[in-house]
């Protein structure tokens, strides 16, 4: 049964694809990589399928990962249980966010709600492959009436622990005043439900992996003495050599261990005159995670300027427009963007697009924009030294370093011709007073990429990169910063080579320098891509 379920994910996307017809050929390629694993001092040799389909408006990907033991025999643990099922799937989408209804289920990236203050291109693969996340956003676009919208987000169907949701319509739409009967106003929240789900807890015990002797035995977490014994049935847990007292550990321990004619009393009183035991021992009680959820709340509003009437379900070529928007992060501070202003204009989506925005923004303490943000997942819990001892320290903890400030945000993108796409992004806010030396905010973000049909061998090329919310932009290694890129090559008909590379950083000691390979998280995928 399950190598027929195994066999019915891979035949998936080919069947959808023989019951379309010629027209479907464009729309499917398979990816694949084959490479080595070692879990559990075990070896692997991973073969990882990604089959990938687009028909009308659906489309469709897999990620099986086939581990298989040097006898042959495919790893059972990964397809033992339903959410192994769910995890073999990548994506599955219909329509896009503009379309009357869409959804999307698996793997989203740049997910952004309203203008960014609250969710700003936020991604649950930050991780992916090594931890695979199956997200779903869902909505809705009623443009006939009065242009009502709505939406709905989760990092992960199977943990629910990043939520989003977003309605908006036109509150002025059946009016017949200037202006104001394109107005379009908008709430939004977005909230982590625990952000110390971030933490590693194999055996769900409540202590992370970093500071439990025994990750993968829930009843055992402590090992005062290192010795490999867990000091709840360890007889000398703190290794000074003197018997932890425990009367009920200590009875049973005679009645099953000892051999010996005395009875437990006579027992006792030996150890007691021997003075071989203690009734406190020093022993670690490893810190367990607790909860504390993180959430922010906002409303935004869009006023068009030129043209003042516009077909949202057909935007115009041209469109110029005013907006606001204004964020809370819960039991912490506020901000807000005033006046905000966009412009497109958009010839062709395959001939060329320019979009920029120039946003004033006004920031009081304890916060940041985009506190949902491509990095969240690796900020929103990290294991810090702290002192001679490691620590938890959430992102909202971060925040109590954060001086209120005001500023510029500008952004240009540009389309062309479905060969270059570039864009840049600035913030510079000056801060209201000193904070841990820091006199101002900046943040930069930029990305760019060309379609390389026209070149024999590479096809297309891209890199991203981003810093968030420093003093001043001095190094590109950053704890806010974060750097991904992809090459494709064609190395034979209808084949493609495609690496792809992603960096970041955590600052673990806190000295404000990055070094060492424990502060930099890297990771490469190198797979073929097939084109039938």
């Amino acid at each position: 049964m399950k190598k027929l379920v195994v066999l019915l994910l891979l035949a998936l996307p080919i069947l959808l694809f023989a019951q379309d017809g010629a027209e479907a050929t464009d729309g499917f390629s398979m990816g694949g990589a084959i490479s080595t694993v070692t879990i559990n001092d075990e070896t692997y040799t991973s073969i990882r399928l990604m089959p990938e389909l687009a028909i009308w408006k659906f489309g469709i990907g897999l990620d099986v990962d086939l581990l298989i033991d040097g006898e042959g025999n495919i790893r059972e643990e990964d397809w033992d249980d339903w959410e192994d099922y769910v995890n073999k799937f990548y994506y599955l989408r219909f329509a896009q966010r503009t379309d009357p209804f869409y959804f999307k289920i698996g793997g989203i990236r740049g997910y952004t709600l309203g203008n960014g203050l609250i969710m700003d291109n936020y991604s649950n693969m930050l991780h992916y492959p090594n931890i695979k996340q199956i997200g779903l956003y869902t909505g809705f676009n009623a443009y006939s009436i009065a242009n009502l919208g709505g939406e709905v987000f989760t990092s992960n169907i199977t943990e629910n622990d990043i939520l989003g949701a977003r309605v908006r319509l036109n509150p002025f739409y059946y009016t017949a005043i200037p202006w104001l009967d394109n107005l379009m106003v908008a709430a939004s929240v977005a909230t982590d439900i625990n952000q110390y789900n971030a933490i590693l807890d194999t055996d769900g015990d409540k202590v992370p992996d970093q500071f439990d002797a025994f990750p993968g035995e829930k009843e055992y977490a402590a090992d005062t003495d290192d010795d490999g014994k867990p000091d709840q049935i360890d007889e000398d847990s703190d290794g000074d050599g003197r018997y932890d007292f425990d009367e009920d550990f200590y009875n049973d321990y005679w009645q099953n261990y000892v051999n010996s004619t005395f009875d437990w009393d006579t027992y006792l009183a030996i150890l007691n005159q021997a003075g071989v035991y203690e009734e406190f021992a020093d022993t670690i009680n490893p810190e367990k995670l607790g909860e504390n959820d993180a959430t922010v709340v906002g409303l935004d509003y869009e006023l068009p300027l030129f043209p003042m009437n516009v077909d949202w379900s057909n935007p115009p070529v041209f469109y110029i427009a005013h907006y606001a928007e204004y964020a809370k992060i819960i039991d912490y501070g506020d901000g807000i963007i005033f006046p905000g202003f966009k412009f497109i204009w958009n010839i062709s989506e395959n001939i060329f697009k320019l979009t920029s925005n120039l946003e004033y923004r006004i920031f009081n303490d304890e916060f940041v924009p985009g506190y949902f943000d491509a990095l969240y997942d690796d900020q929103r819990a990290r294991i810090k030294t702290v002192g001679d001892s490691l620590a938890i320290v959430l992102k909202e903890d971060t925040l109590k370093d954060v001086a209120a400030s005001n500023g510029w945000y500008g952004k240009i993108r540009l389309d062309l011709f479905q060969f270059l796409y570039g864009s840049v992004a600035y913030q510079h806010m000056t801060a209201d007073k000193n904070v841990n030396d820091f006199d101002a905010y900046q943040s930069i973000w930029a990305n760019a990429g060309v379609n390389l049909d026209i070149i024999p061998v590479v096809k297309d090329a891209s890199i991203g990169y981003s810093q968030t919310n420093v003093d001043k932009i001095r190094h590109i290694q950053d704890e806010n910063a974060y750097i991904y890129g992809q090459v494709k090559a064609q190395v034979a008909p209808n084949t493609d080579l495609v690496g792809k590379y992603q960096v970041y950083w955590n600052d673990l000691n806190q000295d404000g320098v990055i070094k060492g390979a424990e502060e930099t998280t890297e990771s490469y995928t190198i797979g073929v891509e097939f084109r039938f």
